[in-house]
């Protein structure tokens, strides 16, 4: 957590093929934005046990145009808090289909009600246990 992480390394931490079995990643409080996150969350290994991304600037439109925003619900326990998300950033990382998150968290990302429609209405959610 908080050592000035930016984009391209959590691109390089996303592709470490050294980082195979690893199974939490705590990223809190950095710059890997939408691209180093996406990277961190898609990488080609076991999905985490946990990801923690919460204040990385993974906003809205840069993170819907990622190729697969919804690898962020691969882990079981996903903090993405603080992102600035909004629903934009919501609806791609809920994708359209059922997810393995069980552990979720949204807050400080100005959900509003768009945003709890949107975690109401999706198949991501039928595993969420908070």
């Amino acid at each position: 957590s908080e050592n000035e992480v930016g984009e391209a390394g959590g691109y390089v931490l996303g592709g470490c093929p050294r980082l195979a079995r690893l199974k939490r990643l705590e990223l809190a409080g950095n710059a890997v934005g939408p691209l180093g996150a996406g990277a961190v969350a898609a990488a080609d290994r076991p999905p985490l046990a946990a990801l923690g991304v919460a204040g990385n600037r993974v906003a809205g439109p840069r993170l819907a145009g990622l190729p697969d925003p919804a690898a962020f619900l691969r882990a079981a326990t996903v903090d993405l808090s603080a992102n600035g998300l909004g629903p934009l950033g919501l609806r791609a990382v809920l994708g359209s289909g059922p997810a393995a998150v069980r552990d979720l968290d949204l807050s400080f990302n100005d959900l509003g009600d768009a945003g709890a429609a949107l975690v109401a209405g999706s198949p991501a959610a039928a595993g969420l246990r908070r």
